[in-house]
C-alpha cells in the first residue's frame, strides 16, 4: 500500500543465499518484514513475517539483519511501545526469528534493560554470523546526556536470548 515502505531497510547472509527486506509501513505501520531465498540467479519470496504483539504505529521492519549462515534474523521495532510507560513512548524492541528448513519463526523478543521514553531500542539492529549474538541500537537513549545514544547485546544459549552488556561512546555529547 501507499507508504508501506518496502527495502527501507535490507540485509543479505554471507552466502548470498538469503535476504531479508524490511517494511516498517506495512498495515498502518505495524510493519513486516520479507524473507528472500536464491536459486541459481533467481529469487523467490520465503516468507513474510510480522511481530506476535504487532501494533499500529511500531514499525516492525525499521532495522532488519540476517546472519551469514541465513538461519537467523533480527527485525526491529523501533517505535514499539513498553507496557507500563505513557502511550507513544517509542521505547522500541526487536525480535529474533529462527529458520527450520523453509519456515521462519519467532523464536524471542528482546528488550532494552534501562527503557526510556524515545530511546528507539533497534533504530538499527545487526546479528553475528552464527546467529550467536545480537545488537540493537538506541539512538536517542539518554543515559547522563540527552540523546548520546548507546547499544545493546544480546546472546543465544540455545532457544533462549539474555541481555549482555551495553556500550556508549567513549566521548558522549547531546544529540550523538
Amino acid at each position: 500500500g501507499s507508504f508501506d515502505r518496502f527495502g527501507g531497510s535490507v540485509s543479505i547472509s554471507g552466502d548470498g543465499s538469503y535476504a531479508i527486506a524490511g517494511e516498517r509501513g506495512n498495515n498502518v505501520d505495524r510493519g513486516a518484514a520479507y524473507i528472500f531465498v536464491r536459486s541459481g540467479t533467481s529469487w523467490s519470496h520465503q516468507q513474510k513475517i510480522t511481530a506476535p504483539d504487532a501494533a499500529e504505529d511500531d514499525r516492525f521492519g525499521y532495522s532488519v539483519s540476517i546472519s551469514s549462515d541465513g538461519s537467523y534474523a533480527t527485525v526491529a521495532a523501533a517505535y514499539d511501545d513498553r507496557p507500563g510507560f505513557p502511550a507513544s513512548d517509542n521505547t522500541g524492541s526487536a525480535h529474533i526469528y529462527v529458520r527450520s528448513g523453509t519456515t521462519w519463526s519467532h523464536q524471542s523478543k528482546i528488550v532494552s534493560p534501562d527503557p526510556g521514553v524515545a530511546d528507539a531500542f533497534g533504530y538499527s539492529v545487526s546479528i553475528s554470523g552464527d546467529g550467536s549474538y545480537a545488537i540493537a541500537g538506541a539512538y536517542r537513549n539518554d543515559d547522563s546526556i540527552s540523546s548520546s545514544g548507546s547499544a545493546y547485546f544480546f546472546a543465544r544459549s540455545g532457544t533462549s536470548w539474555s541481555y549482555q552488556t551495553k556500550i556508549r561512546a567513549p566521548d558522549p555529547a547531546p544529540q550523538d
